[in-house]
Formats: C-alpha cells, sequence, structure tokens
C-alpha cells in the first residue's frame, strides 16, 4: 500500500499489545523499514474519537519499544466522515481515509507531520 510518498510493506489488523498493566489495540498498522502509521478504523466518527488517537500512538510507543526509531503518523478511517471531523484529524496531522466505491481514498494525500 502507498500513502502519498510513502510505500508500506507489512499491514497488521487488530494488533493487541499488553505491557506492566497496559493494554491497548490498534485497528491497522502500517509499517515499512522506517514509517509506522496507527489507523483508528469507526464506522461513525465523533471528535473525542480522533483526540483518543493520540493517546493511542504514546500507548504504542510503551507497547512495542522496537519502533522507537520509525516516524509514527496517525491516520482515521471510516464509512462516514463529517467534514469537522476531517478538519479535526488534518488540523492534529493524521491522514483520513474514506471508503469511495471498493476503493479507499486519502483525503490528504501529502504526508503529515509524525507524531
Amino acid at each position: 500500500m502507498t500513502i502519498g510518498n510513502m510505500k508500506f510493506d507489512y499491514i497488521d489488523r487488530n494488533l493487541k499489545g499488553s505491557f506492566k498493566g497496559l493494554s491497548d489495540e490498534f485497528d491497522i498498522v502500517l509499517t515499512n523499514t522506517h514509517d509506522l502509521v496507527i489507523v483508528e478504523v469507526k464506522y461513525n466518527f465523533y471528535p473525542n474519537d480522533v483526540k483518543t488517537l493520540l493517546k493511542k500512538i504514546d500507548n504504542f510507543r510503551i507497547l512495542y519499544p522496537l519502533y522507537k526509531d520509525y516516524k509514527i503518523f496517525g491516520g482515521i478511517a471510516g464509512l462516514t466522515m463529517p467534514q469537522e471531523i476531517i478538519d479535526i484529524a488534518k488540523e492534529m496531522g493524521f491522514f483520513v481515509f474514506s471508503q469511495e466505491g471498493n476503493d479507499i481514498q486519502v483525503l490528504n494525500g501529502s504526508t503529515p507531520g509524525f507524531l
């Protein structure tokens, strides 16, 4: 899969991790040799859901120290994506994915900032 100018070699779904009482699940994780995208998937997104992704990214760093030197990006994906949610996600530097027919569309194709 390619997003912007980044090509990803691995796609993991429903990745679960736990360490010292902390546990979390990550809907989709895309990786290559130096970049990683954590994608939160929901049927409907609400503003709080977008902000929760920041906490999930922090948890990922704790649960998977192997990726400490990777550039980590966030992304949201949903069937319905109100403009307010798109704006919040873009403002936070996340990729925004939406379904268009049988394809996935990246609503902001340029690479946002890594977290």
